[in-house]
């Protein structure tokens, strides 16, 4: 089963409103073929890494709130889901691929194997945009969820970088923000430790 079926199927199982909502960000063509930034130190980088990164802090975030709702701590499910998916969809805005060209030694360099950064990483960058993909996708699913839930999804996605330094424009104040703020983390981290670095040095 592909990432994005997997992605499809754990909305289905929230039912036909969060699949509507889902959508924004399953059905952007760009999504299966992101393949990160013009830097060889992020996590992920590859061709379709961001919907891997965002399968897996999906399922990290789903794993983690079934042991808290164990120990009478977790948090609605179905907004967990919506905030882990939605919160690196900017980067699709932050990045653009190089287009197809043979090196000097020969190689040749498929379309969404080397990127560059746009202006919209250092004008607006990708947690705004993801901001305004959820607010978005809220809008357009009429009376589905309440202006509270929008707004708590909408803070897990703000503080999903934890802390202001690394540029989260806020700081996790509920368990919702922290859970996918760690299982963010844990993707992220664990691919730095063990994936092959890129073409780029």
């Amino acid at each position: 089963m592909t990432p994005l079926t997997q992605l499809r199927k754990i909305a289905e199982s929230f039912g036909p409103q969060i699949v509507k909502l889902a959508n924004h960000v399953i059905d952007h063509p760009l999504f299966p073929l992101w393949t990160g930034s013009g830097h060889s130190f992020v996590h992920h980088y590859g061709r379709g890494q961001l919907l891997q990164h965002t399968l897996e802090v999906v399922q990290i975030s789903m794993m983690n709130n079934e042991y808290f709702t164990a120990l009478g701590k977790g948090v609605d499910p179905k907004l967990l889901f919506c905030a882990a998916l939605f919160h690196d969809i900017g980067k699709i805005y932050d990045y653009a691929p190089i287009p197809p060209y043979t090196s000097q030694s020969g190689e040749k360099i498929d379309a969404y194997q080397e990127w560059t950064n746009t202006k919209d990483k250092t004008r607006v960058y990708h947690i705004t945009r993801s901001v305004l993909a959820w607010t978005k996708a809220f809008e357009e699913s009429g009376d589905f969820l309440s202006t509270e839930e929008y707004e708590q999804v909408l803070h897990g996605i703000l503080a999903h970088h934890g802390k202001h330094e690394y540029k989260s424009p806020a700081e996790p104040q509920d368990r919702l923000a922290w859970l996918l703020h760690l299982s963010d983390n844990m993707s992220a981290r664990i691919d730095d430790c063990v994936k092959e670095r890129p073409w780029r040095k």
